[in-house]
């Protein structure tokens, strides 16, 4: 079923559901589905992201070009008519089909897209958390940028908040810091942002759901991560343990102290890190707000990464690759894929890297697939993939961005 909105979206409910569900319910049987669902829908975001690039904003929905014939030839929601709503459907990016990727939603009389921006947001936020999903998380974040002036007005639209803020529309309140209107609207039937400069209703007024929105999309992106675990408090060193952050892409590195029975707990900023403590190592990315867990005493200690590759056939081969020490037991969980021998044990030596292989079969060559590996039955530690179709190709985003007039 086609979903879409305007003006006020809703469209975080399913996704922040099923992912506290996932998160409350790890052993559920219907986990998999839950969790599959969430990372399909994160893995659209990004991929749809791309046609407004250089800003990265999350389009609105999928049309299809006869739809229009659902709306009333007289009388329709908010003014609308057939053939406005055909013309702006005809305006966004071709898909094929009959189906257009909208960046901004089919509207009428109520334009501003804040209300479905940031509940797409939100959603985006939520799966990155249980995905741990660094990219999904730094695209929620260009979602907020956006609204405070990464735009192509170079504006924030947030009053008294960011570089050259403007009057809003709010008549009976006056004005209010960090107040946010309905939202960026379009002209017409065109599919671009127009931002103009008249203060009047309804795109720049004040309403309450931007701002809840804006507030529970803040839950997930700021602030620090708290980071907590174990170290080996009898290693040959005869000063406290040390446990070192090294952020990958600015190479910043943090230094935490342990206390005398191995333990540390310390604020970290959002990256993804490699951890040392002595001869152990480990991997985490850290996101804002959430809590992570290291062990980093010898016989626990592990950094693991899986890829995989489809043939033509549907054929697929999971490789994962292990450092770190001690016997690791690896469970795969699928959905779409048969897998030979769900689970795998691995025995790592300090220095030495191991490995290990799947061959899996595509249920449905129709469908994408999702795979988690769960090692030593810590969902906390658990990595995903996601099969693409190899059919299904987005246009070019030059060549969408051509067809749009920008």
């Amino acid at each position: 079923t086609i979903f879409h909105q305007f003006h006020r979206g809703n469209d975080q409910a399913p996704i922040v559901a099923l992912a506290r569900l996932a998160s409350t319910f790890p052993n559920h049987s219907g986990w998999m589905k839950w969790y599959a669902a969430v990372a399909l829908y994160s893995e659209y975001q990004k991929s749809s992201a791309q046609t407004t690039e250089p800003y990265g904003v999350l389009p609105a929905y999928v049309y299809h070009e006869r739809e229009y014939l659902e709306v009333p030839e007289q009388g329709g929601l908010h003014m609308a008519t057939r053939d406005a709503f055909r013309a702006q459907v005809l305006d966004g990016m071709p898909m094929g089909d009959g189906y257009y990727l909208r960046a901004f939603p089919v509207w009428f009389a109520r334009r501003g897209n804040y209300g479905v921006l940031l509940s797409q947001a939100k959603a985006l936020s939520a799966a990155a958390h249980l995905r741990g999903d660094w990219a999904g998380a730094e695209l929620a974040q260009k979602q907020a940028e956006w609204i405070v002036g990464r735009n192509p007005f170079v504006q924030s639209t947030m009053y008294g908040e960011g570089y050259d803020w403007a009057p809003q529309y709010s008549v009976s309140s006056g004005d209010i810091v960090g107040s946010l209107p309905v939202g960026m609207k379009t002209r017409g039937s065109t599919d671009v942002p127009y931002w103009p400069s008249s203060n009047t209703y309804v795109f720049k007024e004040v309403w309450v759901h931007p701002v809840s929105r804006w507030l529970w999309l803040m839950q997930d992106l700021a602030g620090p991560a708290l980071v907590h675990g174990r170290v080996d408090p009898h290693g040959a060193q005869k000063a406290a343990p040390k446990v070192e952050f090294a952020e990958l892409s600015t190479g910043r590195v943090l230094s935490i102290d342990a206390d005398a029975g191995g333990t540390f707990r310390s604020f970290l900023p959002e990256g993804n890190y490699s951890v040392r403590a002595g001869s152990q190592r480990a991997r985490i990315t850290v996101l804002p707000g959430g809590t992570y867990a290291v062990d980093l005493r010898p016989g626990h200690s592990l950094g693991f990464a899986i890829s995989a590759k489809t043939n033509a056939d549907g054929e697929v081969t999971i490789d994962l690759t292990a450092s770190g020490s001690g016997v690791h037991t690896f469970a795969v969980r699928s959905e779409n894929l048969a897998v030979d021998e769900p689970e795998k044990t691995l025995t790592l030596g300090l220095g030495k890297a191991g490995s290990v292989r799947w061959k899996a079969r595509t249920l449905s060559t129709d469908a994408p697939w999702v795979v988690v590996v769960v090692p030593d039955e810590n969902m906390l530690q658990r990595r995903d993939l996601v099969g693409s179709l190899p059919r299904f190709a987005l246009p070019d985003p030059a060549v969408a961005r051509g067809r749009r007039g920008e």
